[in-house]
């Protein structure tokens, strides 16, 4: 299932052609503001709707910020892995202009990744013994 989206730097490589190791998955992305007061976004991926490479950060004050998703899934295991970690966004709230570099940007990400499970059906079927 290849797609248009930008992986490793080439335009033509999709995501499952980035990431050999990972056949099956389900990557949720929590992302949570400044304030605790706020509703966090969710976005959930999987192999019919594959992640961009970067999360951008939804801080609207937020330059150069977002979650780098290609480091992170290039280091999974081939075999079945559970992985959970929070991230905070790198970027800056700089001036509109982009002349000064601001305080830190304060949004997080939570990342939960299940890849390569074997109840999927599309791993057994991938790894079945002929």
């Amino acid at each position: 299932m290849a797609s248009n989206r930008l992986f490793l730097g080439r335009t033509s490589v999709g995501f499952f052609e980035a990431f050999p190791n990972i056949s099956t998955f389900e990557l949720t992305v929590q992302q949570q503001g400044r304030s605790y007061f706020e509703e966090p976004t969710v976005s959930v991926y999987t192999e019919k709707r594959p992640p961009p490479p970067t999360i951008p950060c939804a801080n609207p004050r937020c330059r150069g910020g977002g979650l780098d998703l290609q480091w992170t899934l290039s280091s999974l295991p081939k075999e079945a892995s559970q992985y959970e970690q929070t991230f905070y966004c790198g970027g800056d709230e700089g001036s509109p202009a982009g002349r000064k570099r601001g305080n830190s940007c304060t949004n997080s990400f939570k990342l939960h990744v299940s890849a390569n499970a074997p109840t999927s059906y599309k791993y057994e079927h991938l790894h079945e013994k002929g």
